[in-house]
C-alpha cells in the first residue's frame, strides 16, 4: 500500500552518501520526485471537491446515513493525510542547498517545455524577449512551468490559444501562462 511505502522512505533517498557514489541516479531520482510532486498535485484538487461535497452530503444526509459519511469523511482526510507526506517528502529531496541557480534562457526553455508538453494539442502563443535570462535552477523551472501549462491544456486547450509572458519588473521576471 501508499503507506507502507512511504514508512520505507522518509527524507531524501541516498542522503548522508557522497553524492557522487551515485551521481549516476541523479537525473533518474530527480524524475522520480517530480513524478511524486505531479501525482500528488493532481490528487489535491478532487480530495478538495470530495471535502466540500461531503460537507454539502453531511448537511442533507438523514440522521441514520451520518455515520457512513463520517466514515467517508475520515477516509477522504486519510487520503489528504498521504498526498501531504508525499509532497513533503518530494520538498524533503529538493531543499535549497541542493538548487543549483544559473542563467536560463527563459525562451528557450518556455519551447521545450511546449514541444514536450504540448504535442500538437493546444494553440500556445509564447511572447518571451529571446535574449531574457533568469536566474533559476532550469530542470526545477521546467516542472513548474511543465505543471502549469499542462493544467491550462487539459482544462482549457479547447477554449482558445494558451499565452506564455513574461514581463521584467526591475530585478524580477513575471511569467505569466493564461488561457481562455
Amino acid at each position: 500500500t501508499l503507506e507502507g511505502a512511504l514508512r520505507l522512505v522518509r527524507g531524501r533517498p541516498f542522503f548522508g552518501i557522497d553524492p557522487t557514489t551515485y551521481i549516476w541516479a541523479e537525473s533518474d531520482a530527480q524524475e522520480m520526485i517530480s513524478s511524486i510532486v505531479d501525482i500528488a498535485h493532481e490528487l489535491c484538487s478532487p480530495l478538495a471537491l470530495m471535502e466540500m461535497a461531503l460537507g454539502v452530503l453531511e448537511q442533507r444526509a438523514a440522521v441514520e446515513q451520518q455515520e457512513q459519511v463520517n466514515d467517508v469523511r475520515e477516509e477522504v482526510r486519510h487520503m489528504s493525510t498521504l498526498v501531504n507526506e508525499l509532497l513533503s517528502f518530494s520538498k524533503a529531496g529538493l531543499r535549497a542547498k541542493d538548487l543549483e541557480l544559473r542563467a536560463v534562457p527563459l525562451s528557450g526553455l518556455c519551447g521545450r517545455v511546449i514541444l514536450r508538453e504540448a504535442q500538437g494539442k493546444a494553440d500556445i502563443a509564447v511572447n518571451v524577449d529571446a535574449a531574457l535570462n533568469v536566474l533559476a535552477d532550469p530542470d526545477l523551472l521546467a516542472r513548474a512551468i511543465g505543471n502549469v501549462l499542462r493544467n491550462a491544456i487539459r482544462y482549457a486547450g479547447d477554449a482558445g490559444p494558451i499565452a506564455i509572458t513574461a514581463t521584467v519588473r526591475g530585478a524580477e521576471v513575471l511569467l505569466a501562462i493564461t488561457d481562455s
